[in-house]
C-alpha cells in the first residue's frame, strides 16, 4: 500500500511538472514564433516592396510616396505582417502621408522578440523613406509590440521626429507578471517559468525590454 501510494504521488507531481513545463514552453514558443498570415493582394495606390535588414533578413512592406513631404511607418503587433496597419495606412495616405508597412522578422523564419531586436526592422524602414523623393519629415505609428518598438527604435533615432505608441507595455517583464501570484502558486510558477523559456531561447532579458526607460530620449519629440 505505501509502495503504491508513493508512486501515486510521484505520478501526481511529474505530470503537475510536466502540465506547467508544457504550457508554459508552448506560451513562449508563441511569443517567439507567432505565425505569419498571407498577405492580402496589393491595394490601389500601394506598391510591394522588398528591403533588407542590417543582418540580412528580406522582408515585404507596402509604400505610398508622400504628397506633403512627411511619411508615417507603420508597425503592427505581434505576428504582424505587411498588411497589420493598412487601415491606418490607407487613412493617413488620404490626407497626404506618405506611408511604409513592414513584415517582422518572424516571417523571415527569425525569432520574434517582442521589440528588442525589430529595432532592426524601423532603422530598414527609416533608411528607406528618406531614400525616396519628397521624403522630408518621419514618424511612427506603432500598436502594441509596434508601439513598443516605435518606442525603443525612436529614442535610438533622433530622425523620427514624431511617435504614436498604441496598446504598447511599458517593461516586458511587467507585462509577463503583471497579473500577481502569490509566491509559488501556480500562476507565479508558469509565469516564472515563461521568463526562463524567453530568456533561454532569445538570449534577451526581458527587463531589457522596457519603453518606459526609453521614454526620455524620445523628449521633447
Amino acid at each position: 500500500m505505501k509502495r503504491f501510494l508513493l508512486r501515486l504521488v510521484v505520478i501526481i507531481v511529474s505530470s503537475y511538472v510536466f502540465l506547467i513545463t508544457g504550457l508554459s514552453f508552448l506560451y513562449t514558443q508563441n511569443l517567439l514564433h507567432p505565425a505569419c498570415p498571407a498577405s492580402a493582394p496589393a491595394r490601389p495606390g500601394f506598391d510591394s516592396v522588398t528591403l533588407t535588414t542590417a543582418d540580412g533578413l528580406d522582408l515585404q512592406g507596402w509604400w505610398r510616396a508622400p504628397q506633403n513631404g512627411a511619411v508615417i511607418l507603420l508597425l503592427g503587433g505581434l505576428g504582424g505582417n505587411r498588411d497589420a496597419m493598412l487601415t491606418e495606412a490607407e487613412l493617413l495616405a488620404e490626407h497626404g502621408y506618405g506611408v511604409l508597412t513592414l513584415e517582422y522578422r518572424h516571417c523571415a523564419g527569425e525569432t520574434a522578440t517582442v521589440g528588442y531586436r525589430e529595432i532592426a526592422e524601423l532603422e530598414t524602414m527609416r533608411d528607406f523613406a528618406f531614400s525616396q523623393p519628397g521624403s522630408d519629415w518621419l514618424g511612427v505609428l506603432g500598436f502594441s509590440v509596434g508601439g513598443a518598438t516605435a518606442i525603443r527604435g525612436a529614442a535610438r533615432m533622433p530622425e523620427i521626429q514624431a511617435v504614436i505608441a498604441e496598446g504598447n507595455y511599458a517593461n516586458f517583464y511587467d507585462e509577463l507578471t503583471a497579473a500577481y501570484g502569490p509566491p509559488l502558486s501556480l500562476q507565479w510558477q508558469v509565469q516564472h517559468l515563461v521568463i526562463f523559456f524567453f530568456r533561454l531561447r532569445s538570449g534577451i532579458n526581458p527587463r531589457h525590454i522596457s519603453p518606459l526607460d526609453d521614454l526620455p530620449d524620445i523628449a521633447p519629440r
